[in-house]
């Protein structure tokens, strides 16, 4: 047995008729449109947290994308300014004896 839900037909009675006539209505609706119409309803103090968050959205929408360099590029750009004469000052051993240098501590001789 078919009812009118499942013709496609709207019940008979006038309020469910119009329900579902916006549901359909709303359904057929622009985004933009759906959001201005929820807007509408929302407190305007609310209003100010919707604003901050479309505008972080544009802005990483809108942001260009990062590049990143190498490890090393980022290691020779920090030590580009020191002089030679401070570098050569450096221990030339500090992996080996890490633990000497941060702490003080005798590393474990092999």
């Amino acid at each position: 047995m078919n009812t009118n839900a499942q013709l496609g037909q709207y019940p008979q009675n006038p309020n469910i008729q119009h329900f579902c006539h916006l549901l359909n209505y709303k359904k057929s609706m622009p985004t933009k449109e759906l959001i201005i119409q929820e807007l509408q309803q929302i407190p305007e103090i609310e209003l100010t947290q919707i604003l901050n968050y479309i505008r972080a959205v544009k802005q990483k929408i809108n942001s260009p994308t990062t590049e990143y360099k190498p490890i090393w590029e980022v290691a020779d750009d920090i030590i580009k300014d020191i002089p030679q004469e401070v570098l050569e000052t450096l221990p030339s051993d500090g992996a080996e004896k890490h633990d000497y240098y941060l702490y003080q501590q005798n590393s474990i001789e092999e």
